[in-house]
């Protein structure tokens, strides 16, 4: 845990160059397919494996470090383009959208995970049934990795670029 928290807070470094240098979305996206790589190879690793879960922990940490950074980007510049679709800025109504949805997220998350653990016959405190393993195995990389794919063609479709964004602040009058 230690390596990918210190990955992910070393990559915030490099994140703010890349936000900065290309479309917002891009960088998102080049962020999730690390991530999501890093976590589908998880399935792979063998227990005692050290060498490869620390190389595909830092590859995951470096991908997980653009959901510290761009997601925060690309807020203010959704309000903006709404601010001009509805004549006035509705900043409280978005963040407030955005942490119920990230809340939510984080519930089903739970839900699911605590699912799957009953439904593979997870018993705390025990050795684990291969089941079990499995049904970790998935929850802890697969699944992740296959939501954080699934995300990409939303991305793909973003409209805000950095010129539209900026015809969007000139239209509002925003500077």
């Amino acid at each position: 845990m230690g390596t990918l928290l210190g990955v992910v807070g070393l990559s915030l470094f490099v994140w703010k160059v890349v936000v900065d240098r290309w479309e917002k979305n891009r960088a998102y996206i080049l962020g999730l397919v690390l991530c999501a790589a890093g976590l589908l190879a998880l399935y792979w690793v063998k227990p005692g494996d050290q060498h490869l879960m620390t190389t595909i922990l830092v590859v995951v940490g470096i991908g997980m470090g653009a959901h510290w950074i761009v997601p925060f980007a690309m807020v203010p510049d959704t309000i903006d383009h709404g601010h001009m679709q509805a004549g006035e800025r509705q900043t409280g109504m978005y963040y407030g959208l955005y942490g119920l949805m990230d809340k939510l997220a984080r519930t089903l998350a739970t839900v699911l995970v605590a699912g799957m653990l009953d439904v593979t016959g997870y018993v705390p405190n025990v050795v684990q049934s291969a089941d079990a393993l499995q049904g970790i195995t998935l929850m802890t990389g697969v699944l992740p990795g296959l939501c954080l794919v699934l995300a990409i063609p939303l991305l793909l479709a973003y409209p805000i670029t950095r010129s539209r964004h900026a015809e969007i602040r000139g239209h509002t009058g925003l500077r």
